[in-house]
């Protein structure tokens, strides 16, 4: 490396110098430069958002249920800055679908300046599932941070320190089984309480703090203790990050000790041997049922919240034995909703769960609420809720007014299954609420009107698709037919079902069993021969059926007859079977040949490929090439000699003319009695065959050919195959 002389250094009078009024004036020009790039991004955005406006409205009108278009119109007009018509599309988004977090936290910061429309967010957020139920924990902070604003540190102020612990002792009872973040809330709390205590002793100029409050926190601290807690710390899960984790968790539920231990040392440090012990032996106990679920809570953040990890660590919850709590498992599933917010089959667990274990009307009603109104398409969950409204005391309009409102939902009219749940909701509460006792008219005739618009819907949403288990017609059959004492209405209800359930052997059955349940056999055996003269889907079941009815209750007549078409249906079922049978090991066939016909085509392919890249490598050389290729120092050898100093070229070619010459070598090779063995006979063929003058006349040859003799070869003679004029030109060389 050259190092700069003192000749070629700058002069110090030549350098630049910047000075700080010089940086300041270049800091200002790029904010000013940013700002306006900032300005005309917001105007493009908003000239594209007014332009957007009108069709986003216009398909809203069309269908209010749609919900990401509400959340789209919510964003345009905060982007054209128009707060009123803002604040009206998120109320009507909020009266149709719960807001998510983020739309939550977005309204209460457009909203900070109106504390009392603040206050009135705060508690519309409380009812809806992301709030009130443990897992908001940022609503939660914001809020807490909010009461703290209105309480402006007025120690003094009795009304306001009671508003100020009101508010907190709700935020702290919403997340108080959050398992994970419930220590944001209750952290703030416990400080409230602690600085209260200071802050009476200071107004009362220097007293000693009231024992009465110390005891009250004392106890706020036991409580605490008792709660499973934990911090998740949410890192990457390598294998150092478990064990941070691990330590972390571990200093975090100690952390509610430690600050006990602090209290007490402060406050109350006569006694301190005596709280500690106390406190040790609850703190015993949930450390290790702390421990029991921090690893379930690492693999659900490994797992990146998965809902089969949320059901696998619910599973865990509802079996464990340390410390039990339904509570606990109400947190998890509330966790696991708060994401998969539009799960039905998570809903309906939970609601199965509440159901099972919670025995508690007000808090089903509230979930299916809830539910309902995250999932509006789902006929199961507002099955649910009929339930849940009737064990609460609703009165009929209400809950008929919620069914009829449910059916405005376009994808729940789509879904067949869903719309047969919901309808089968309604005609069982209607049921319930008819005194079959003493029926009332009216009663009836809403029942049966249920019973009919449910077809008439089922008729209009789905022309081609039908029930396949018509359970809507065979419920109002049975009605008609057992409880209102009307079978021709059933017998009329039946024959829909199976005009348009041809060839289902289920409503065939059911059919049959309605008549046989009313003791009318005749109808029985028509109805069966109705059934087998049609294509259904089990014909088998048919027939045994009305076998085992003859047999049970038929006569000898009627039995030959049914043994008679039995035996007929039979034969021409075995006929198509054998008929199916032959077709589809015809097509198996065709399938096989089809595939052996394949695989010879990429073989003879493959074949040709193998073939064109040896021809192109064992291509013969020119004779001029071959000539160049032969030594200078021995010019006079012999054409055999050649041939065996040359064995490898030769080997080649003799290679390739075998496969593309092998028949014309066969038809003009001289017969086998006419060829001399000997070297050369299969190379060149230099050695023609020897006559029997030429035997005699030559010392030491054996006399071989004793058939007739060929004329001696001439030099002239024009080869007779390849081998002949490959000798020749080898020979000539």
């Amino acid at each position: 490396m050259e190092v700069d002389s003192a000749e070629n250094a700058p002069e110090p009078g030549n350098w630049e110098m910047t000075t700080p009024s010089d940086q300041l004036q270049e800091h200002q020009e790029e904010q000013q430069q940013s700002s306006e790039n900032s300005e005309d991004t917001k105007a493009q955005k908003a000239m594209s958002a007014l332009e957007e406006l009108p069709k986003i409205m216009e398909e809203l009108e069309a269908d209010k249920t749609r919900y990401d278009l509400h959340v789209r119109l919510i964003e345009l007009l905060k982007q054209v800055d128009m707060p009123d018509q803002l604040e009206v599309a998120r109320e009507n988004l909020h009266a149709i679908y719960p807001l998510s977090e983020a739309l939550w936290l977005d309204w209460i910061k457009d909203s900070e300046q109106d504390r009392d429309k603040l206050r009135q967010l705060y508690e519309a957020a409380s009812k809806d599932y992301l709030c009130k139920y443990l897992v908001a924990i940022p609503i939660w902070k914001s809020f807490v941070e909010f009461a703290f604003r209105e309480f402006e540190d007025q120690w003094d102020d009795a009304e306001r320190v009671a508003a100020l612990r009101q508010d907190l002792l709700t935020a702290v009872a919403a997340t108080r089984d959050h398992f994970s973040k419930s220590h944001e809330i209750w952290n703030q709390y416990i400080k409230f309480e602690t600085d209260l205590l200071e802050a009476s002793a200071s107004i009362n100029r220097g007293e000693s703090p009231d024992p009465e409050k110390i005891k009250e926190i004392q106890r706020l601290y036991l409580n605490r203790l008792e709660a499973l807690h934990l911090g998740i710390c949410n890192i990457p899960m390598t294998f150092e990050a478990h064990l941070l984790t691990i330590l972390f968790l571990m200093a975090d539920y100690q952390n509610t000790f430690n600050q006990y231990s602090t209290f007490i040392t402060t406050y109350d440090n006569a006694n301190y041997e005596e709280n500690m012990v106390k406190a040790n032996k609850v703190f015993a106990k949930t450390k290790a049922a702390a421990d029991d679920r921090d690893m379930f809570e690492i693999k659900l953040a490994e797992s990146g919240y998965s809902l089969d990890m949320f059901y696998q660590y619910i599973e865990h919850e509802k079996v464990t034995e340390l410390r039990p709590s339904l509570n606990s498992i109400r947190n998890l599933y509330e966790r696991a909703v708060a994401i998969y917010c539009t799960d039905v089959g998570l809903w309906d667990d939970y609601i199965c769960f509440l159901l099972e274990r919670v025995h508690l009307p007000f808090v089903l009603l509230h979930v299916c609420e809830r539910a309902t109104r995250n999932c509006p398409w789902s006929g199961t969950l507002y099955a649910h809720l009929t339930r849940a409204l009737e064990a609460n005391g609703s009165d009929k309009e209400t809950i008929l007014g919620i069914l009829d409102k449910a059916l405005e939902n376009e994808a729940l009219l789509s879904s067949l299954e869903d719309l047969v749940t919901l309808f089968l909701a309604k005609c069982n509460y209607l049921r319930r609420q008819v005194d079959w006792q003493n029926p009332d008219d009216a009663d009836i005739i809403d029942l049966r009107v249920a019973f009919e618009e449910a077809m008439a819907y089922l008729d209009e949403k789905h022309p081609t698709q039908r029930d396949p288990y018509f359970r809507i017609e065979q419920y109002y059959a049975f009605v008609e037919g057992e409880l209102l004492d009307s079978p021709e209405k059933a017998r009329e209800i039946w024959e829909k079902v199976v005009l348009k359930l041809g060839k289902s052997t289920d409503a065939w059955l059911a059919y049959v069993d309605f008549e046989r349940a009313n003791r009318n056999i005749s109808k029985c055996e028509s109805l069966l021969k109705r059934a087998l003269n049609k294509k259904v889907d089990d014909p088998q079941r048919l027939m045994h059926t009305w076998l085992r009815i003859e047999n049970e209750l038929g006569s000898r007549d009627s039995l030959e007859d049914c043994i008679v078409r039995v035996n007929k249906k039979s034969k021409v079922l075995t006929r198509e079977w054998q008929a199916a049978y032959a077709e589809e090991e015809a097509r198996q066939e065709r399938e096989k040949e089809k595939a052996i016909k394949q695989k010879q085509q990429k073989a003879q392919h493959r074949a040709k490929l193998r073939q064109k890249q040896r021809t192109s490598k064992d291509q013969p050389q020119h004779a001029d090439e071959i000539e160049m290729q032969q030594p200078t120092t021995s010019n006079k050898r012999s054409a055999p000699d050649t041939v065996e100093n040359d064995e490898a070229t030769q080997t080649k070619r003799a290679r390739l003319e075998s496969e593309l010459e092998r028949p014309a070598r066969q038809e003009m090779r001289p017969p086998r009695q006419n060829r001399i063995l000997g070297r050369g006979a299969g190379r060149g063929g230099r050695l023609a065959g020897v006559t029997r003058k030429s035997q005699k006349d030559t010392p030491g040859i054996a006399e071989v050919n004793v058939g007739p003799s060929e004329p001696p070869a001439e030099t002239d003679q024009k080869p007779k195959t390849q081998d002949d004029f490959r000798a020749m030109l080898l020979g000539r060389k």
